[in-house]
């Protein structure tokens, strides 16, 4: 009878553990229409005869780029482009 009654609470407690939580999508929220701002550029804004390796933007908020040769816009074009 002992054996019983811990395989039932076993069973019960295995299914209300499973139940507690429920698969549904993210709602999402509203859609974000403010973007986001320029904190600070390395180098600074307007540098010209740039030779470093790297350039740095800061914002107020996280940015992630899909496809940064079609959003991000260089002029004049660099040749051999790496990420």
């Amino acid at each position: 009878m002992k054996f019983f009654l811990n395989y039932f609470l076993y069973i019960i407690l295995f299914f209300s553990l499973i139940n507690c939580a429920k698969k549904a999508s993210p709602t999402g929220g509203p859609k974000d229409t403010i973007p986001p701002v320029l904190i600070s550029a390395s180098p600074k804004l307007n540098t010209t005869f740039f030779d470093k390796e790297e350039v740095k933007f800061v914002f107020n908020e996280y940015v992630q780029l899909e496809d940064i040769d079609k959003q991000l816009i260089i002029s004049p074009p660099i040749k051999n482009w790496r990420l």
